[in-house]
């Protein structure tokens, strides 16, 4: 009885600290991204990295932190969804330009 109360409190630690990686990581992620320059349509990729990371916070079993890690995600994907459309608009503009 003893190991098992052990094995789930050791998962439980695990899975509180795979959260917080994850949702340090969109965080690390999302203010880097502020900073940096992209290629118009690159964004997409680098905050859907960081929305997907963010979603490892659903581990945790505490409220708070999954609340925490859905409004990153969610704040993150819109981030990365402009910057799926600046692509193609990017893209648009290039056809354009070759055309003229």
């Amino acid at each position: 009885m003893a190991l098992h109360g052990f094995l789930s409190q050791t998962a439980r630690r695990m899975r509180e600290g795979i959260a917080g990686i994850g949702i340090g990581f969109a965080l690390l992620l999302g203010a880097l991204g502020q900073i940096i320059t992209f290629v118009p349509g690159a964004e997409m990729g680098w905050f859907g990295v960081a929305a997907a990371s963010a979603l490892a916070g659903l581990l945790s079993r505490r409220w708070p932190v999954r609340i925490v890690a859905v409004v990153l995600a969610a704040s993150l994907g819109t981030v990365a969804w402009v910057g799926y459309l600046h692509g193609l608009r990017y893209e648009e503009f290039l056809r354009q330009r070759a055309l003229d």
